[in-house]
Parts: structure tokens; sequence; C-alpha cells
């Protein structure tokens, strides 16, 4: 199953005084309704209070839950004066003033449409509000900086597939639970996790306006080759999971003539382009709550695998593999692990979930020699030199390996070794270390405890 998610986001950033906002607004909607296909609009508060006689006419409208100025004066919070922390969002408010605004922001929703959103997106999401929502029986929800630098998008934390969250860190995977989270997909799953990241979302303002420094091209609607290989690359990672999505997000503010005269008109070509190209590659579009109940009917295991080619050509291949009770990050090229986390444990909330290693905190496992890939399965990679098979909760490493260990303590224990970054830790159980080398073959388990 290939999914496709068009999603449009009506958010008005205190500084955006544009007097074309609303018409920048619609343009997604009906420019998807034009080609006969659906797109997910989540409304913010000040698009519920102004234009809500029009949006009560449209379909798959969802909601966004931001500070906007609106909100925060009906919410009757303690910035009421004015908004100055805009992509913490939650985070700067404490939770009694979270609850409000999202009680403001449903109940003028609910006035719009007559019924409960299924859908609610927003910056971050805390804890509580995840389980503040799922109280109003919200089947899904979606978020931009889950597990990320407040200063803008990074691919280090959350998982890389929709997941149930935990009731007491929504970063958190569990079995099961009504509202199911969503993540804006990385564009680029090498790149959004190395570099400087913030403009790795699936923005299409993202991609027309590049940061100095990054060295993929600037997309524009003559040129549009490298997002050709961007939808090709998630496209194909059906061929591991049951399903693959990607999002096209278009965040009004920042869409055309927000804050920047630069991008006005661009941005819709470049829609335009994107949707095009997709719906002659048989991409299915789908919106959100739709998407979200086939990935609750079809894919009990919640288990996702990502196998990525660096589209610029220059890092190599990553497999991300993510479960309820781990997230393993391999650089397959010479098998370096650079990224876990272990979900097993019930780490208390904030926006990142702590990492047992992360390449971008200079805290890795390197291996110096290169391996011959031959072969992607479900459930394992088969290289020359041996097999990486994976279950829930373990990753296992069939090979004679060695590993040095960057950044991280070893600490060795009865029946191997324990990976232990001083607040979280994982376990490679047979693994030897002498030299100052870990030695494989051994398995990499994340658990809920051990004894070191």
């Amino acid at each position: 199953m290939r999914f496709v998610l068009p999603i449009s986001v009506i958010s008005r950033t205190p500084k955006n005084k544009s007097i074309v906002f609303w018409e920048a607004s619609k343009f997604p909607y009906y420019k998807m309704k034009e080609i006969g296909e659906n797109i997910t609009t989540l409304a913010g508060y000040w698009a519920l209070k102004n234009k809500g006689d029009e949006l009560s006419e449209w379909q798959n409208v969802g909601l966004w839950v931001m500070p906007e100025k609106e909100l925060v004066e009906d919410s009757k919070v303690s910035r009421a004066e004015g908004v100055t922390i805009w992509d913490s969002s939650f985070l700067s408010y404490i939770p009694e003033e979270q609850e409000r605004m999202v009680d403001t922001a449903i109940a003028k929703y609910e006035e719009v449409f007559g019924e409960i959103p299924e859908c609610v997106g927003s910056y971050h999401f805390p804890p509580e509000v995840i389980n503040h929502l799922e109280g109003y029986g919200v089947k899904v929800a979606i978020g931009y900086c889950w597990e990320q630098s407040l200063a803008g998008l990074t691919n280090i934390g959350s998982p890389l597939f929709p997941y149930y969250p935990s009731k007491r860190n929504s970063l958190r995977p569990v079995k099961s639970r009504d509202i199911l989270l969503v993540g804006y997909a990385s564009r680029d799953p090498i790149h959004g996790y190395l570099i400087d990241p913030t403009s790795f979302s699936s923005c299409v303002d993202d991609i027309y306006d590049r940061r100095p420094g990054h060295r993929d091209p600037i997309a524009t609607p003559e040129d549009m080759g490298y997002l050709n290989r961007l939808y090709a690359g998630y496209m194909e990672q059906e061929r591991w999971n049951r399903y693959t999505y990607f999002m096209l997000i278009n965040e009004t503010d920042v869409f055309d003539i927000g804050y920047r005269s630069a991008v006005a008109g661009v941005n819709r070509e470049i829609f335009s382009e994107q949707v095009e190209y997709i719906k002659k590659a048989n991409g299915n579009f789908t919106q959100l709550a739709e998407f979200a109940r086939q990935v609750k009917e079809n894919c009990k295991d919640m288990v996702s695998r990502i196998v990525w080619r660096d589209i610029l050509d220059e890092k190599g291949r990553v497999m991300w593999y993510s479960d309820t009770a781990m997230r393993v990050c391999i650089f397959l090229d010479t098998m370096s692990i650079w990224d876990i986390r272990n979900y097993a444990l019930e780490l208390p909330y904030g926006p990142r979930y702590s990492a047992v290693l992360d390449k971008r905190e200079n805290r890795y496992l390197l291996c110096e020699k290169n391996f011959e890939f031959i072969t992607n399965e479900k459930d394992r990679i088969e290289l020359k030199e041996g097999t990486v098979s994976f279950r829930e909760g373990a990753l296992e490493i069939d090979m004679e390996i060695e590993y040095r260990p960057i950044g991280i303590r070893i600490r060795k224990i009865k029946g191997g070794l324990v990976l232990d970054s001083g607040w979280t830790f994982a376990f490679l159980e047979d693994a030897e270390y002498s030299n100052g080398m870990i030695k494989g073959p051994f398995v990499l388990k994340c658990m809920e405890s051990v004894e070191f």
C-alpha cells in the first residue's frame, strides 16, 4: 500500500500580516479538488473563528492547535498580550493552560462543523495533551517537531512511521491505544538526521527556500529531479513494509506570501508539479483519517523499516528499524551503528527521547570495514560476510565484526556488554570487549532493566 498524504495547515503566526493569507490557504484545497483528489486541511483557531462559514463546506478538515493570538486571548491563558514563543507551542505553557487551549479550539471546531475533529495537529505534543485529545475521541494526531530541537526539524527521535504513544511519554511507542500519532515524514532519512535539519521537512516552502550550506540543489518548478528521486525512494519502502507513506505539507503561513515575498507563486507551481508527478507515478493520495484507519487495521505489529540510499550519492545507504521496544539506525556500507533509542524504558517526557547512541551527539559504534550488501528481506539483511536480522526489541548481527565505541561508556556484565549513556542503555548479548573494541557476533537488545 502506497500512501501520499497531502496536508494543508492553516495557521497564522504572530508576525504574519499578509492580506492574501486566506487566498493562499485555499489554494492547496482547491488544487487537489481540481484533479479529483483529497487533501487533509488542519485549520487553526484564526481560520475557524474568521472563516468558519466557508470552512464548514470543506471536506476532510481537522484541527490545528497552536498559540495563535486569538486562541491565547479566548482561552484566557497567561500570554494573552502577545505570543513570543512559537515553535515550542504547548511546551511553553503549564498543563492546565494547554488543556484550556485544546478545549477552546475543539469547542470552536464543534461550533463550525457540529462534531469533534478526528484529526488534530500541532508542532509539539506533550503526553498530557495527547491524553486530553484521546478523551475527546480524537483518532489521529499529527506532529511537526516531536523529539526535535526547538529550532527546527531533526529526524533524530520519534519513529519514522505512525505509532501508538505511551500515556507518560508521547515519544515512546506502545502496542495499542485509541489514538495514533503520525510525525511529519522527513524528506531525507539520511540528511534529515546528519545535517543541519531546518529545511529537511516535507514542507513545500522548505523544498523551495533552501538554507545556506545545504548540499542538495534548490528545487524549482523547472527542475524537479531531486523531488522525483525523493518520491521514488519513499515508494520503494513498500518492499519492506506493509505500507509506505510520504507527506506533502503546506503551511499557509510560509507557503505563499506569508513572511517572504520571494516564495510568492513559486510554491504554488512546485506544489502543482508535485501532485502531478505523484499522480502519474501511481501514488495513492489519501486523507489523514483514512490513512490512520488503514494503519490500525492492517499493521498490528507496528514494526517499520526504512532502507534508504543517499539520493545525493555521497553517504551510502542506511537502515532504520523501529518497533515498540527500540529504534536502531545502521549505516549499511560499514555496519556502523549510528543511533539507538531504548523505547522499553518509560523515561520522563522531553522534546527529545533520550538516546543510547546518537551520531549527531558524537556517540555511536564505528566499524571501519566495508561490507558487501547483497539483499534486504522483510526481517533480515544479507551481506556477503553474514546477516543482520531483527525481531521486536532485538537486532542480531551474525558475522565477525569489530566496533570502536565513540563517546559511550562500555560496561562488562555476565553474558555480554552494556552501552551506558548515563541515562539510558542497550545490552549487547554475547559481545566481547578487548583492546578498546567491541567484537561480534552479538544480539543488541533494548529492555526495561539490566543488572550492571
